[in-house]
């Protein structure tokens, strides 16, 4: 790792009494850094003790898969939604959750969309991402997945009709609350009346690990970008209230370093 990612894994993952060392096996602090151009803001926020005057752009061009790191960034959300995916909808296929048609935004490589094929909790899924994403080899490519390059702030969906659900996973911490709002109206305008919105992120109060993995996330995009950052659950459940009319929590599942919560209409 480079100077910046160093210092903080250093202070993170090796402190003498290693409280943050269960989190070192989930969380890559390094590839994160080193994929999004962020070593350089690291290094000057630790030497200066200030937020950079400069932002990286979040026009998503630091963020295409051409480079060693970026391809170990990508294979490590890839892992972290493989380890998840089982757990997540073993839950929800007890509680006999059924969706017919869903939105996945922020699909990544399509392997949560896959496995709510997989586990029957969906017929067919919709994957938005970008066309770098999309092109990658390991995306999924099945029938019962439909594929759409877009960027999730200025998206336009077909006319079709409304879907059953929308999936949103790590998605939200990348914007400033004014852009998640706008991302959840449209994701609420797109969803049936009966519909459910299901939210997959970090969370600054979430237990064990989670709490550590939000809060390094939420400083690394205070520093990176014009205004990402990660909430706690109820500062998710009063954006959703005031950007959409799907406030009222159906069920929520801890996962080893995020949370996932289904809402529906209150």
């Amino acid at each position: 790792m480079e100077a910046a990612s160093g210092l903080a894994a250093e202070k993170l993952l090796t402190a003498p009494d290693r409280p943050c060392a269960a989190l070192a096996d989930q969380f890559d602090l390094g590839a994160i850094l080193e994929f999004s151009g962020a070593v350089p803001i690291w290094e000057s926020a630790v030497r200066t003790g200030r937020r950079p005057a400069q932002s990286i752009p979040q026009n998503q061009k630091l963020f295409h898969g051409t480079t060693d790191a970026a391809t170990h960034y990508f294979n490590g959300i890839r892992k972290l939604a493989l380890r998840n995916a089982p757990q997540l909808f073993e839950a929800l296929s007890a509680r006999r959750v059924q969706f017919g048609r869903v939105l996945d935004l922020g699909a990544g490589t399509g392997d949560y969309a896959a496995a709510m094929i997989d586990r029957g909790i969906a017929r067919d899924v919709l994957c938005v991402d970008q066309q770098y994403v999309i092109d990658l080899p390991a995306r999924q490519r099945r029938s019962s997945l439909r594929w759409q390059a877009a960027d999730l702030r200025r998206l336009s969906l077909p006319s079709e009709e409304p879907f059953d659900a929308v999936w949103i996973s790590n998605v939200l911490h990348h914007y400033s609350a004014r852009t998640d709002a706008e991302i959840l109206r449209r994701c609420a305008r797109n969803l049936a009346s009966d519909g459910s919105l299901l939210i997959h992120e970090y969370l600054l109060d979430g237990a064990g690990t989670q709490a550590l993995a939000a809060g390094v996330l939420g400083l690394h995009f205070a520093l990176t970008t014009g205004g990402g950052r990660c909430y706690s659950l109820q500062e998710l459940l009063d954006l959703c209230a005031r950007a959409t009319p799907f406030n009222s929590i159906e069920f929520s599942l801890t996962l080893p370093i995020s949370t996932v919560v289904i809402l529906r209409r209150g």
